[in-house]
């Protein structure tokens, strides 16, 4: 138990720190500056060899000597001093770290909200097949309602409609052959012939609801009515694409599957 306690005296003795010692690790000022403070600004000074005391002296008659005679009568010493200035400075130290770490994560939110936004409008150009289809889909209800207004149309057509005797030589002309346009894009949809245009729906058509059911004359004359239709809904529907770059397949494939008078008769 002896040695622990003087193991102890012998650490705190090992780490004092003198008058002298404390001067020229803070300054003459600044340690000064500490005892003014505590008593008013009465300083002892050595003035012709002789100790006295006076009001904010000048440093010259300060030492080390009479400022372990301030220390001792304000009841402190070099040791707690050195202490006072240490963790002064550490709690400086740390607020200069905190404040430089809140500015640290200040940056870095501003990062990763900048990042986030880079990310957001990239998945954004990375998504032209969900914007495409919102066109496609706005597209074909602007074709059904024109689809609608046919139907209005035919209706008072009807009446005026040929007989078959008159029009089993209506297929001669081949109307439903030359068509090339099943690829293309709006834009060169509105730059083809009305011929062209007439027979790829007819393709279209033929290949899908009218499967089969294309046997006699009448048929041919049918499906082409249809078909007209339809050029029709495509082409009111393009005029939605300022760009002209949606493929005219796709629009009529939908405006076929939605529509229910296209199919036969």
């Amino acid at each position: 138990m002896k040695w622990f306690v003087l193991l102890i005296l012998f650490s705190e003795f090992a780490q004092a720190i003198t008058e002298k010692q404390l001067i020229e690790k803070y300054g003459k000022e600044r340690v000064v500056n500490f005892i003014s403070e505590k008593t008013g600004g009465k300083i002892t000074i050595v003035f012709n060899g002789e100790i006295r005391s006076a009001h904010k002296p000048s440093p010259d008659y300060i030492t080390a000597r009479t400022i372990k005679i301030d220390l001792k009568q304000i009841g402190s010493s070099a040791n707690k001093v050195d202490f006072f200035f240490t963790k002064i400075l550490k709690d400086k130290k740390e607020k200069v770290a905190k404040e430089k770490q809140r500015l640290i994560d200040l940056e870095n939110k501003r990062r990763l909200r900048k990042k986030a936004r880079l990310l957001a409008e990239e998945k954004e150009r990375l998504r032209p097949k969900d914007k495409y289809d919102l066109a496609v889909a706005k597209a074909v209800n602007r074709g059904l309602e024109i689809q609608a207004k046919n139907e209005r149309r035919l209706a008072r057509e009807r009446r005026y409609q040929k007989k078959p005797s008159k029009i089993r030589n209506s297929t001669n002309n081949r109307w439903f052959d030359g068509g090339n346009m099943h690829k293309s894009t709006v834009i060169k949809w509105r730059a083809a012939s009305y011929q062209n245009k007439l027979a790829t729906v007819g393709d279209w058509l033929a290949s899908t609801k009218w499967k089969g059911h294309l046997n006699r004359p009448k048929d041919f004359y049918a499906l082409k009515k249809k078909s007209i239709m339809l050029v029709n809904a495509i082409n009111e529907v393009s005029k939605a694409d300022k760009k002209g770059t949606m493929k005219v397949r796709e629009i009529a494939a939908a405006i076929i599957t939605m529509s229910n008078d296209l199919g036969p008769y």
